[in-house]
């Protein structure tokens, strides 16, 4: 992997519950960190709620910052999310063939195949994987086993903007994402 290529995993849900004692619950509610909180329930006194495993410790902090006491883990899962079929996509000049395949091995985003008649360079190779890897990652997949198929000699960037059109083509073909819960 380069070093700007960010590897993600499945992230892990967790269910918590406590004790509110204060008086306001608007304020609760209202003062909570919003990022990251799934759902929220307030029955009585006692507040559930399910976050992802990341922001565990700034949601346990706010709620006992807010008055909640007794903060116990209810329930820790994987979570992710992979393609709900396998996905094919190229561009307009089929340059590059991207190949999507689902996953719920919890490996995250890996590389299987690379086929290419000649020889593109290590650097555009990497490029390559990272840009695939990214925008996997902002579409929210966590988990996915690519190929990519170069089938055209060109330059650097016709590589990167066919491997874009490629991933997304891949992942509309692919028909959307499911999520893994573990």
């Amino acid at each position: 992997m380069s070093g700007n290529t960010q590897v993600i995993f499945m992230k892990h849900t967790v269910a918590l519950s406590g004790s509110y004692q204060g008086a306001d619950t608007e304020k609760l509610f209202k003062s909570l960190p919003r990022d990251g909180i799934l759902r929220m329930s307030l029955i009585g006194r006692e507040i559930t709620i399910q976050t992802h495993g990341d922001n565990l410790d700034e949601i346990k902090k706010s709620l006992g910052q807010l008055g909640v006491d007794n903060i116990n883990v209810l329930e820790w899962k994987k979570a992710g999310v992979t393609l709900s079929n396998p996905g094919r996509g190229c561009d307009r000049d089929e340059v590059m063939i991207i190949s999507l395949i689902p996953s719920a091995l919890d490996c995250g985003l890996r590389p299987l195949a690379l086929l290419c008649e000649f020889d593109i360079g290590e650097e555009t190779l990497e490029k390559i994987r990272s840009k695939i890897e990214d925008m996997l990652s902002h579409a929210g997949i966590t988990d996915v086993i690519y190929t990519i198929h170069i089938k055209k000699e060109t330059d650097e960037k016709t590589y990167l903007d066919s491997t874009a059109l490629g991933t997304l083509n891949a992942i509309f073909d692919a028909g959307g994402v499911i999520g893994i819960e573990q």
